[in-house]
């Protein structure tokens, strides 16, 4: 089990497409984490039941520094257990 990162940023509009065959490649998205724009919340229902899913949310365009650090302290959290 090798651990990795990737990073999407929507050039292509299959990107979603990369990451459905990466979760079937390891069998269903054991120790799989996405991390989304906390906009994506609102979205009714789906964003609901991506937050209810574990995914992780930071908040773009803010270049706080506590920002920043409270978005990378998410990610850490999040992913500890992987």
């Amino acid at each position: 089990h090798k651990a990795a990162i990737v990073i999407m940023n929507h050039q292509l509009d299959t990107d979603w497409l990369y990451v459905w065959e990466m979760l079937r490649v390891v069998k269903g998205g054991a120790g799989f984490k996405i991390v989304l724009l906390d906009d994506m919340r609102s979205v009714p229902i789906l964003g609901k039941v991506i937050e209810l899913a574990g995914f992780v949310f930071v908040r773009r365009g803010n270049d706080s520094t506590k920002s920043k650090q409270s978005d990378i302290k998410s990610i850490k959290e999040s992913t500890k257990s992987l």
